[in-house]
C-alpha cells in the first residue's frame, strides 16, 4: 500500500475514533464552541485576521487515549493537509490575481482577500483594509 493511502486510511480511522471518544465522553458539541462559523465571519468582516480564528478545526486530544506514535502521525498528517490545502490554495489564488492585475494595469479591482494577501504584498500590490462600521 502506498504511503499516501496509508495516511488517508489512518487519518480517517483516527478521526472516527476521536469523534467516538468525544461522543462517549459527551464532549462532542463542546469543542470550539466559541469559534463558530458566524464568529469567524464576524471577526473577518471586522478586519481581524488573527490566525487563532482560522484554526477552528484543530482538535484537543488531551484526554484521548492514543499512543504517542499515533498522535505524532496524526499531527504530521494534519500539518501536511493544512499546508497542502490552505497554503497552496492561497498561493494559487494570489498568483491568479497577480496575473489578472498585471495584465490589466489600469484596472481598479475590489476583492476580498484573506490570508493570501501577504503573497500579493510581496508582488508590490497595494491593498486597503475596509472594515464595515456596523460589524465592529
Amino acid at each position: 500500500m502506498k504511503e499516501n493511502n496509508f495516511q488517508i486510511i489512518f487519518a480517517i480511522n483516527y478521526t472516527v475514533a476521536y469523534l467516538e471518544h468525544l461522543h462517549v465522553t459527551e464532549k462532542l458539541f463542546e469543542i470550539n464552541a466559541g469559534k463558530s462559523i458566524s464568529a469567524l465571519v464576524k471577526e473577518y468582516r471586522c478586519g481581524n485576521l488573527d490566525d487563532n480564528y482560522f484554526q477552528m478545526n484543530e482538535f484537543s486530544f488531551a484526554d484521548f487515549n492514543a499512543g504517542k506514535k499515533e498522535r505524532d502521525l496524526a499531527q504530521k498528517i494534519d500539518r501536511q493537509l493544512r499546508e497542502d490545502i490552505i497554503a497552496r490554495r492561497n498561493e494559487r489564488m494570489a498568483s491568479r490575481l497577480d496575473n489578472i492585475l498585471s495584465s490589466n494595469p489600469h484596472l481598479t479591482v475590489f476583492s476580498a482577500i484573506g490570508t493570501g494577501s501577504s503573497s500579493l504584498l510581496l508582488d508590490n500590490f497595494f491593498m486597503s483594509v475596509i472594515i464595515s462600521p456596523h460589524e465592529e
